[in-house]
């Protein structure tokens, strides 16, 4: 009676395993059809089926609310024909290949490009920012270091590699001030280290006075506020 109850049971679960592969195979191929740039990326998984949609062998769907290529749940209506024969809510998850550090760095230090491997995985739910290795490679090869200690194995983000400072806490700076149609040189301490753009902390021996300092180049500023 026991292996009776067994077969009943396997017979019963496999039209419904079949309808699943079915929506799971034609979701696939309609989300490669409409954005085939990501269809490498994507992987289709179906979470629940309800109404007759398990029983579909040649289903069509339509999804709801899609306007551009997925990532997460995304629900869909499931059609036999022209007839509407239930719903899914599907799992769509996104690869995606981002750098990965082979050794820790300190703050400052300049990772070589053997330092950076590519890892293939899922990003569906990962914060955004993550860089790819093609990415984190041209940021090597513009010089950047590191913005802060990173450890080995990190998946590099946006903000984990910068481009080193021009002028370095201590050295020189000439700080442009213009005023009323006047414009002077005046010789200036950096207080803190920056880079081109950057606002930072001057101070003149010569007035006796700090001021905020946007630094133009290399040892070179123009007056923001006098501190």
């Amino acid at each position: 009676m026991g292996m009776l109850l067994v077969m009943a049971l396997l017979a019963a679960a496999a039209p419904a395993d079949s309808g699943r592969a079915a929506v799971q195979a034609a979701a696939a191929e309609q989300l490669a059809a409409q954005f085939p740039a990501e269809a490498a990326r994507l992987e289709v998984r179906v979470v629940r089926l309800s109404g007759g949609a398990d029983t579909v062998q040649a289903p069509r769907l339509r999804f709801v609310g899609l306007r551009g290529a997925p990532a997460g749940h995304l629900q869909a209506e499931v059609y036999a024909a022209e007839a509407r024969a239930g719903a899914a809510l599907l799992y769509v998850a996104r690869f995606d290949s981002v750098a990965a550090l082979g050794r820790a760095l300190a703050p400052g230090e300049a990772p070589a490009e053997a330092d950076l491997a590519a890892v293939w995985i899922e990003t569906t739910r990962l914060p955004a920012g993550l860089l790819g290795r093609r990415e984190a490679l041209e940021a090597v090869r513009a010089g950047a270091v590191a913005a802060r200690r990173l450890a080995e194995g990190r998946l590099l983000k946006t903000g984990d590699l910068r481009l080193p400072d021009d002028t370095a806490a201590g050295a020189a700076v000439r700080m442009r001030f213009e005023q009323a149609g006047m414009s002077v040189q005046i010789p200036c301490t950096a207080r803190e280290a920056g880079r081109a753009g950057e606002i930072i902390r001057v101070y003149s021996s010569a007035t006796r006075a700090v001021y905020r300092a946007r630094l133009t180049g290399e040892g070179e500023a123009e007056w923001v506020s006098t501190l």
